[in-house]
């Protein structure tokens, strides 16, 4: 008979993952567009995780390869500005880039979005080079 193990987390990290899991199963319009883009390594080759969790936050998009968020910014996000300053703060001080766009800007904006994305991303792994090339030396 096997036995179960429950995974080791920090504390309140299991109801986030169950939360992460509800949040992907009901995106929102902007979510679900902007996953179309990013899903399935289609930008640049990178594998982006949606609804993700990081470090105890849940994160509307992770490349774990850039140390890169991206929020949506709309819906839920309006009535808790304030933990999205907390969350946003936290991602940085972890050493996490962090992109914010609304979901009227992907909506209606889209290639705008892709573009910045895109930028940022081959900012990213500009520095992953640097510094690959800076530990071989």
């Amino acid at each position: 008979m096997h036995q179960k193990f429950a995974p080791v987390c920090a504390p309140g990290t299991l109801d986030k993952w169950s939360l992460a899991r509800q949040m992907r199963r009901s995106p929102t319009a902007a979510e679900v567009k902007l996953w179309s883009y990013l899903r399935g390594n289609m930008m640049l080759g990178l594998k982006f995780r949606r609804q993700h969790v990081v470090d105890g936050f849940i994160a509307d998009f992770y490349c774990h390869a850039l140390r890169l968020v991206i929020e949506v910014d709309g819906g839920v996000h309006e009535d808790h500005l304030e933990y999205d300053q907390e969350r946003q703060a936290f991602f940085e001080q972890s050493g996490l880039a962090v992109l914010r766009f609304s979901n009227e800007e992907i909506l209606t904006k889209t290639n705008q979005v892709l573009a910045k994305i895109e930028i940022r991303c081959h900012q990213g792994m500009a520095n992953t080079l640097r510094r690959q090339n800076r530990r071989s030396d």
